[in-house]
């Protein structure tokens, strides 16, 4: 695992689509995001039980049979291939603050004098539903409750892509993932732990985000661009009480999409 830098969410507006240093963001609208990808079309994916591969690491394979609630776990990985190419990941809930480190990240790993821990995926689903909201996808992922004091995000590890180059698109449905003007969510792209692009969004919608469904695209644009680490920061439809930026709540995302496709 490769050192992650610090997160700050800070405020800022987003267009439906916008740019910067290379890449372009795209919101709730994924068929826009899909056809972006112009370069090296064939290289792209929605993971899901079908598509990308049957086997969850973490869980029993009696797991994915439909009906059956999945044991909570510290993380996640898939593995599959790609127009015949080999990719792993591995997604982590995670918490930003001064706790200690949880393994298998070492016993230190700070940047600013911020760390983070590892929080319980609880539980996956098939299909996930958070606060009344299904997802689109055949399995998705549910965190476990944030802590007040930190900031709540989902971290996804790129370790095997073809070449060791990391990806160039990734995109992810989020459901109940509140951001408001107040207190945003934000995207981040790293590879192997340095920090290439930041981004905090709002959604401008009645519930900010609260048991809605929406989706989030990023594409680089041209080939120099590649990624192998990426973290949504979620936010909060409101101030907390105790001032803490998206503190305690979950998440839920589902309908993973990436490879190493680009836009021109």
């Amino acid at each position: 695992m490769r050192c992650i830098p610090n997160i700050t969410v800070i405020a800022a507006l987003l267009s439906t689509a916008t740019g910067q240093e290379g890449f372009r963001i795209i919101f709730d609208k994924r068929a826009d995001f899909e056809a972006a990808l112009t370069e090296e079309p064939r290289s792209t994916v929605t993971d899901t039980s079908e598509r990308f591969t049957r086997a969850i690491a973490t869980l029993e394979e009696r797991t994915l049979t439909k009906g059956k609630k999945p044991r909570t776990v510290n993380w996640v990985t898939r593995e599959g291939h790609i127009d015949k190419q080999a990719y792993s990941y591995t997604v982590y809930d995670i918490n930003f603050g001064d706790a200690p480190v949880a393994a298998p990240f070492g016993p230190e790993l700070s940047m600013k004098g911020e760390r983070f821990e590892i929080d319980k995926l609880d539980p996956l689903g098939f299909p996930i539903v958070q606060d009344g909201v299904k997802g689109n996808g055949s399995w998705g992922l549910d965190s476990g409750s944030g802590r007040s004091g930190s900031k709540n995000a989902a971290l996804f590890d790129f370790t095997t892509t073809p070449g060791g180059k990391g990806l160039r698109h990734f995109g992810l449905d989020l459901i109940d993932w509140e951001a408001s003007k107040s207190v945003p969510a934000e995207l981040r792209l790293y590879k192997d732990g340095k920090l290439l692009f930041e981004k905090p969004f709002h959604w401008d919608t009645p519930r900010q985000g609260h048991k809605e469904h929406h989706f989030l695209g990023v594409t680089a644009v041209g080939e120099e661009h590649f990624f192998n680490q990426v973290i949504v920061v979620i936010g909060d439809d409101k101030v907390a009480a105790k001032g803490v930026p998206g503190g305690a709540e979950r998440w839920a995302a589902d309908s993973f999409t990436f490879g190493q496709a680009f836009s021109k």
